[in-house]
C-alpha cells in the first residue's frame, strides 16, 4: 500500500493490535491511516516544525501507543508531549518534556523535565504529579516496570537509576564502569 505525504516522514509506528498506522511528518501533521482499509483516519497538526542549522526541518521525535492502543503520545522537537485519546483524538495532556513512556496499564505517563527530574502524571485524573528527583542531568530512557512499582532511568552521564513510584525515592543508583 502506497500512503502520499506531502512532507519527509520524522516518525512512525503502529498500534498494539495492528490496525493504526501512525505517521508524524516535519511539518507538524500527524497522520492516522486504518490497516484494515487503508483509509485515512484523520489528520491533525498537534506540533509545529522547527527549523534548525542549514534550514533542515523536523517537527517529531517519537510517537508512542500504549499497551493496549487507547492513548497515544507525540514528542515533539519543541520539546512537548501531547497525549491523544486514539478514540476521538481528543488531547488528555500536554506538557513541557521529553522521553514519554506509558505505564503498562496506560493510566499514567513519565518522562524527563528539563530540571533533570522524572516526572509521573496520571492520564485519569488531575492529582499532582510525582516528581523524582537526583539525576544530575536529564534521563534520555525511561521504563516503568510491569508491576508499576519502579521507574527505571538511563541519564547522559551512562547512570542508571532505579526509582520507587509509592514514595518518589530513589533506590538504587549504579555509575557507569569505567574498567580498569
Amino acid at each position: 500500500q502506497t500512503y502520499d505525504l506531502p512532507d519527509f516522514i520524522d516518525t512512525a509506528t503502529i498500534s498494539p493490535n495492528g490496525k493504526v498506522l501512525a505517521v508524524g511528518t516535519a511539518d507538524g501533521n500527524l497522520y492516522l491511516w486504518n490497516l484494515d482499509t487503508n483509509e485515512l483516519i484523520t489528520t491533525i497538526r498537534p506540533h509545529n516544525k522547527v527549523v534548525g542549522m542549514f534550514g533542515f526541518y523536523g517537527a517529531y521525535n517519537g510517537l508512542f501507543f500504549d499497551e493496549d492502543g487507547s492513548h497515544l503520545a507525540t514528542w515533539g522537537q519543541d520539546s512537548k508531549i501531547k497525549v491523544f485519546n486514539t478514540e476521538d483524538l481528543s488531547e488528555v495532556i500536554e506538557v513541557n518534556g521529553n522521553r514519554p513512556a506509558f505505564s503498562p496499564d496506560g493510566d499514567h505517563l513519565a518522562y524527563a523535565s528539563s530540571d533533570n527530574s522524572i516526572r509521573l502524571l496520571s492520564l485519569i485524573d488531575e492529582s499532582q504529579p510525582k516528581i523524582f528527583r537526583g539525576n544530575t542531568v536529564q534521563a534520555n530512557s525511561i521504563v516503568i516496570s510491569p508491576d508499576e512499582t519502579l521507574i527505571f532511568s538511563g541519564t547522559g552521564d551512562k547512570s542508571l537509576k532505579v526509582w520507587s513510584v509509592a514514595d518518589e525515592t530513589l533506590l538504587l543508583n549504579l555509575p557507569q564502569y569505567d574498567g580498569i
